[in-house]
């Protein structure tokens, strides 16, 4: 039986963290199963930890003036 084949967005919903708990647990098995699979969704989680490293900040600073205008 063939595995069945997981979209970029079920991916990407898994690394976000926005599965119920049996889809995570069906992708967790995919990902021990198909490393080239598990090491996308380890860069998607970098790039996510990068994003909010870089941008976090930035949601409890107050609205330039400027832009208020």
């Amino acid at each position: 039986m063939k595995p069945e084949t997981l979209s970029d967005e079920q991916l990407c919903a898994f690394v976000d963290g926005r599965l119920d708990p049996a889809a995570a647990e069906r992708v967790a098995r995919q990902l021990e199963a198909d490393p080239a699979l598990a090491a996308r969704a380890e860069a998607w989680r970098a790039q996510n930890a990068a994003l909010h490293t870089g941008f976090d900040a930035l949601l409890d600073a107050p609205v330039p003036p400027r832009l208020l205008a």
